[in-house]
């Protein structure tokens, strides 16, 4: 296989067209055909290929870096018995998302496209499949998480002006609204200013993580204290792993009392707060085309990117147990507000909230980024109205011109290939964008999330066990295919083993989320069986 971004030979029409049909009906033989065949990324003038590895390891450290890390501490903590068991749990779904992540690199080397898990599973296992991930990710995944991030920056903003009091609910709305509508403005300039953008946002991200580590080790040796209680003695006169009671959905827990079924219960809502910290950790893959090395960058990028965040969330943690006692932890949302007040007082609150709501705002910003280029994928390939993959404010029929192939019928080349302008500005998938937005209003407008989270959660993760499960499919079904990266055989075995106990859990412990996807499962199938396959002219 060529390195990814160089100009290769084209298919003369009738090969293409074969070639094409074979991987869309999913026939081994002709899928075993190497897919830097099929999926041609040429390079064009002006360098269509324009992010670097940078870009792809500060929009990947961006992803994580965020909501998570300031919110998730308190769930977890509540979900399990001591200090050290929280650490665990960060230390355990950071390694998870590290394995993940790097099967995904392995599937993005080979497959240089922009789309991630849909284009991924077009090739492995067919439209249905591409189809499915596409609804569920652009309808509920993606504008429910960019909600939260909306919603989480605005009460920080609130938060960090008007204090603790107060009825903000409209103004949490609004702000959240604005802060969505002007990273998407700014999202559709270029892809390159939207890169820039993420790029402040990683290195302020960093520095709040620095500066939470200089005070505590400030705390440590001075026992600074401003709220007149003393510093918190709990890290170094207690037992880090000894049982100690919490505060879980309202209700006392007495952690010696709990039979092994009902601590699990406990343990793995703690796992899935995990998972939502780290969550993002695939969203490189979106853009994977846009790289100028796919090959090379991407697997250098999630393997440094994810070591990193790791050790982010582990030390800031750490932090937070040595400054807060433990049962200070599990009653606040907003942890490094609550770090900022006991240590320099309201102005170190103020500090820290607008921090961290420029976190969440970076968070927001890569969501923005790579989803626009999900949904645009997905139109390309016929999933959703082609309307919406339009490029810039060129017109629908311009696009469709035979220089801009689209993806999911026999006579046409995949949308990945499409020729690129050469001028950048305000060629985005600006209409991609617009729909997401719209779609996350809707979930901003509705107001309470927290039920969608564990939903989210099991969406997502039922997506990864289908998509990592085709790593090793591809590996005993096509070991000719070239792979410039690849992971121990371990890596997707152990993710799948992991992630499908977590799902069924999650499956068990929440009937009416696993309802829902069941309900929207049966939706799409009927969709696909009696309308998308007629009028994609696929051959299945």
């Amino acid at each position: 296989m060529t390195e990814a971004g160089s100009p290769k030979k084209s298919y003369a029409e009738s090969e293409a067209i074969g070639a094409r049909t074979g991987l869309l009906s999913g026939n081994d033989e002709e899928s075993s055909l190497e897919i830097a065949s099929i999926v041609e990324i040429p390079k064009v003038a002006g360098n269509s290929h324009r992010l670097t590895f940078f870009d792809g390891f500060s929009l990947l450290v961006s992803f994580q870096i965020g909501s998570g890390l300031f919110s998730s501490p308190s769930q977890i903590n509540n979900n399990v018995a001591s200090p050290g068991a929280a650490i665990l749990v960060w230390v355990g779904t950071g390694l998870l998302a590290w394995a993940g992540a790097a099967c995904f690199a392995e599937l993005g080397a080979a497959i240089p496209v922009n789309g991630g898990m849909q284009e991924y599973l077009q090739y492995i296992y067919g439209d249905f499949a591409a189809l499915l991930v596409s609804f569920t990710w652009i309808a509920a995944v993606k504008p429910c998480s960019m909600a939260i991030l909306s919603l989480i920056f605005a009460e920080y903003w609130t938060r960090a002006i008007f204090g603790a009091g107060g009825d903000t609910f409209w103004l949490d709305k609004s702000l959240a609204i604005g802060a969505l509508a002007s990273l998407t403005l700014f999202n559709s300039i270029s892809t390159k200013a939207s890169a820039n953008l993420n790029g402040m946002f990683f290195f302020i991200k960093l520095s709040t993580v620095g500066m939470i580590a200089v005070i505590t080790i400030f705390v440590m040796f001075t026992g600074l204290n401003t709220q007149g209680s003393g510093p918190s003695t709990d890290w170094k006169t207690r037992d880090w792993f000894a049982n100690r009671p919490t505060e879980a959905d309202g209700h006392h827990v007495d952690w010696n009392s709990l039979t092994t079924w009902e601590s699990m219960g406990y343990y793995s809502a703690a796992l899935w707060a995990g998972t939502w910290g780290y969550g993002g950790w695939d969203n490189a893959n979106f853009v994977a085309g846009e790289m100028r090395n796919t090959a090379r960058d991407l697997p250098r990028a999630v393997n440094l990117a994810l070591p990193t965040v790791i050790c982010c969330f582990i030390l800031t943690n750490l932090c937070y147990y040595i400054i807060l006692p433990w049962d200070i932890i599990g009653a606040t949302d907003t942890i490094a507000v609550t770090v900022g007040l006991k240590t320099l007082g309201p102005a170190g609150g103020l500090i820290f909230a607008v921090l961290v709501s420029i976190a969440c705002a970076g968070s927001l910003n890569a969501n923005v980024f790579a989803t626009g280029r999900l949904t645009a994928s997905a139109a390309n390939k016929g999933h959703i109205p082609r309307f919406w993959g339009v490029l810039g404010w060129k017109s629908p029929s311009e696009e469709s011109s035979p220089t801009t192939p689209t993806y999911g019928t026999t006579n046409s080349p995949p949308g990945s290939i499409q020729k690129s302008p050469t001028s950048a500005t305000w060629r985005t998938p600006l209409r991609a964008m617009i729909l997401n937005s719209l779609l996350c209003c809707t979930y901003i407008l509705l107001g309470n999330f927290s039920s969608l989270v564990t939903f989210i959660g099991i969406t997502e993760y039922t997506s990864y066990l289908v998509t990592i499960s085709g790593v090793i499919y591809l590996r005993y079904t096509q070991p000719e295919l070239s792979r410039a990266y690849k992971p121990p055989i371990w890596t997707p075995v152990l993710f799948l083993m992991v992630c499908s106990v977590l799902v069924l859990r999650g499956m068990i412990f929440a009937p009416a989320q696993a309802g829902i996807l069941a309900v929207y499962v049966c939706l799409v199938s009927l969709y696909y069986r009696y309308s998308w396959k007629g009028r994609q002219g696929v051959r299945i």
